[in-house]
């Protein structure tokens, strides 16, 4: 192979890697919670939504303009633009967006610091990067909006703030039926302790168990 093949070989590896990149996000690739984002779908929407809907909040804030419902925004209709395919199910992640763009705004707007950071991290806590299949992602999704659903609509209080107890209630209390069971309850563990978080619920002590733990 002389030079000039060698030489369009690797411009060719060079913009293989640019596309796969643009095709990408930071949340995926640089995040910490990067294997949460790569495994919830509705996740992944979420820290798009929620900074999407800080941004917007901290402005209204700043100009002095009256708190807004969502739902009149008309950037909390485009988690659409935020979506690539290689993310995952697209209503999955529009409905993540949305919930975050909500919370998002509702923290910028009432004076609050940024939450989503500390929400990702504590839920990525001891996740590996995914080897699931399409099935087992599906439930993991799937518990994982269940789980910040209930704790959205439900304060958590912190002593029930553990991992290992959250998925092991679930395992015992969940349809017996109901399919990838385990790998359900594991993101629905996650998606309470993000939900707690996102709520502010936790104090420093249960975070720091649950750190040191996972």
């Amino acid at each position: 192979m002389n030079w000039h093949t060698r030489s369009l070989a690797f411009l060719a590896v060079l913009t293989a890697i640019s596309a796969a990149f643009a095709q990408s996000d930071d949340h995926l690739v640089l995040d910490r919670a990067k294997s949460l984002y790569a495994q919830s779908t509705f996740a992944h929407g979420y820290r798009h939504g929620y900074e999407e809907g800080f941004h917007i909040g901290d402005q209204d804030l700043q100009m002095g303009r009256r708190l807004r419902i969502c739902d009149k925004i008309s950037e909390y209709k485009q988690g659409h633009t935020h979506f690539r395919q290689m993310f995952g199910d697209k209503p999955t992640f529009e409905k993540g967006y949305r919930h975050g763009f909500s919370r998002g705004y509702e923290d910028a707007f009432s004076g609050r610091e940024f939450q989503a950071v500390k929400g990702g991290r504590v839920a990525a806590l001891g996740l590996a990067t995914s080897a699931l299949n399409s099935i087992q992602l599906h439930a993991f999704d799937n518990g994982f909006a269940t789980g910040y659903e209930l704790a959205w609509k439900n304060s958590m209080r912190n002593g029930a703030a553990d991992l290992e107890y959250l998925t092991q209630h679930c395992e015992r209390t969940a349809d017996p039926q109901l399919k990838e069971r385990e790998t359900f309850c594991q993101g629905y563990a996650r998606g309470l302790l993000f939900g707690a978080a996102q709520n502010g619920e936790f104090n420093s002590a249960v975070v720091a168990r649950n750190v040191t733990a996972h």
